[in-house]
């Protein structure tokens, strides 16, 4: 295992993760927080967060994934744009996708892969684990938080610039064990002791550690997935008037103030946006679109609307290497979304009968997924035809592409029978 890590940490200093140091003055930049003289050690936390990730997302935790076929081809793909090859690519890329449990709204870790696996491999029955259940539970906050801890995340900030209890705060995160899941017993205790210091009543800071002070506090309250606490961090860290790049702080705003409702859909696009495109040279740029896909996903507030905003990275991500890993990570999202709506049309019909469950919420709910369906479909195409060729491809890859609009052409062939269904759901008669 130590060997495995010591290669990949190898081949990201020698890839994408060698960023300059252009951002190294600013004080809320990911630079800022996790680059510390180009520091080996978060470099190895955050691609074995990503490489373990992925072994928990894939198999439930149970053990590392055996896959094959197109789940396995994106994966890889998305690692090799990160510069890694073979099963370290796989791992790193399918990790970064996040997509099977996050995109259906709650279908948990062992359902995630199941999802994934039938998105590309088109067939119109249900996976066991979507259920009446997934459909008709409506979830509360408590739930989707508990959900969200088990998604790829920041590895903990190395760089204890700024106030001097940030070196404690640094000194405590250092116990934080990336090959485990942010809310394992060892990993929560860890963050709330580096929490408790940085809570503390309102400092008397100057304009710019203050603002230093609020990022770091919703970093750390975004990595528990504190997510109301981290936006009312990072937005008091946004309102102050400082002539510096608020990458951490906007970003973090972007999710958690969108999912608690604090801020409406345009304010979401519009920081995560900026939080790209002013931090170009951002190794975790990847992982960014990643975490706001997933956050969104569980909340029940990813729409084609936001994946259609978000999709014209050509024009907010510079970098090739990044760029390419995105556009896979945004294919992967419109597909799940995709194959989310068509089971969700399919149990709602398989359930009508049911007397335990109200025809009309069905009907509703069936014909809502048929109209995301449809215009998920429309941003697909669009995306991946505009988007796919302003990335370098083999012939390999061209050959795979054919093959994922092969797998659209059957999702929108599927449209008349689904609107067949739906018309079978039948209203309540009063």
């Amino acid at each position: 295992m130590k060997k495995i890590q010591f290669v990949i940490v190898s081949l990201l200093i020698s890839n994408i993760f060698l960023i300059d140091s252009c951002f190294a003055s600013d004080i809320a930049t990911f630079e800022s927080f996790f680059k510390e003289s180009i520091s080996i050690g978060w470099i190895f936390a955050g691609i074995s967060a990503l490489a373990i990730g992925a072994a928990v997302y894939f198999t439930g935790g149970l053990a590392s994934p055996f896959l094959t076929g197109p789940v396995a081809w994106v994966g890889s793909m998305i690692g090799g744009a990160m510069g890694l090859s073979g099963a370290a690519a796989t791992n790193a890329g399918l990790a970064l996708l996040g997509g099977g449990a996050v995109t259906a709204g709650g279908l948990g870790m062992a359902g995630g892969a199941a999802l994934l696996a039938a998105t590309f491999e088109f067939g119109t029955g249900v996976i066991a684990e979507y259920g009446i259940t997934k459909v008709m539970t409506e979830y509360t906050y408590s739930m989707q938080k508990e959900e969200s801890m088990g998604l790829p995340n920041f590895p903990p900030f190395c760089n204890d610039s700024g106030p001097d209890f940030m070196e404690d705060v640094v000194s405590i995160l250092k116990d934080y064990k990336v090959e485990e899941l942010p809310s394992s017993p060892n990993n929560i205790k860890v963050l709330e002791k580096a929490y408790s210091i940085l809570k503390m009543p309102n400092p008397s800071f100057e304009d710019e550690e203050f603002v230093r002070f609020y990022s770091a506090r919703s970093l750390i309250l975004f990595m528990m997935s504190d997510f109301k606490e981290a936006y009312r961090c990072a937005d008091l860290a946004i309102r102050q008037k400082v002539d510096t790049t608020l990458t951490v702080p906007k970003y973090i705003a972007s999710i958690c103030g969108y999912v608690t409702d604090n801020i409406e859909k345009d304010t979401s696009i519009s920081y995560f946006i900026d939080s790209i495109a002013d931090e170009p040279d951002n190794p975790f740029i990847p992982l960014m679109y990643s975490m706001y896909i997933s956050r969104l996903g569980v909340f029940n507030k990813l729409t084609y609307e936001i994946l259609n905003d978000i999709s014209y990275i050509n024009a907010i991500v510079k970098n090739d290497e990044y760029r390419k890993a995105v556009y896979y990570i945004l294919q992967e999202a419109y597909f799940s979304r995709i194959k989310v709506c068509q089971m969700t049309i399919t149990v709602c019909y398989d359930n009508k009968d049911n007397d335990n469950f109200d025809r009309g919420i069905l009907k509703k709910k069936a014909d809502n997924a048929l109209s995301e369906y449809q215009k998920l479909i429309l941003g697909a195409r669009m995306f991946i035809s505009r988007s796919f060729t302003e990335i370098d491809t083999d012939n390999k890859e061209k050959k795979e592409h054919l093959s994922f609009i092969r797998v659209l052409n059957s999702y929108e062939n599927d449209i008349d029978r689904l609107k067949k269904l739906c018309s079978e759901i039948e209203m309540p008669i009063n």
